[in-house]
């Protein structure tokens, strides 16, 4: 009878287990846009897009399939809720460097550049 108990016991403990592995919180999206990780917007990527093509003196076309955006929220302390930017990261075996332009977090305001990187 004691035995039963046990394995009784054990038993409940591995379905409370289970359960509680079923309801932990879903996996972060792998979605490099996903609002909840960088609030930014699509407009941003393609405005960054725009400004290294004219610096560039390149097509967008071209510059779109030669660096990629890598995106980075940066919370700030007294100038609103943050910043958006978005890093241009360069193809492997490239030449360059990386240009980062920065929006005010939910705008089209560009409020910092570091695009001297030629």
């Amino acid at each position: 009878m004691r035995i039963v108990t046990v394995v009784l016991f054990l038993a409940a403990i591995g379905l409370a287990f289970m359960a509680g592995y079923g309801l932990r919180p879903s996996a972060p999206s792998t979605s490099p846009y996903d609002p909840e990780y960088w609030p930014g917007s699509e407009a941003q990527i393609d405005d960054a897009y725009r400004r290294w093509s004219v610096k560039a003196g390149a097509p967008v076309d071209q510059v779109k399939g030669m660096w990629f955006p890598q995106l980075m929220f940066l919370p700030t302390r007294n100038q609103g809720i943050g910043l958006s930017c978005v890093k241009l990261r360069i193809e492997r075996g490239a030449i360059g460097d990386s240009p980062v332009y920065c929006y005010d977090n939910d705008t089209m305001k560009l409020l910092a550049e570091y695009s001297d990187v030629e």
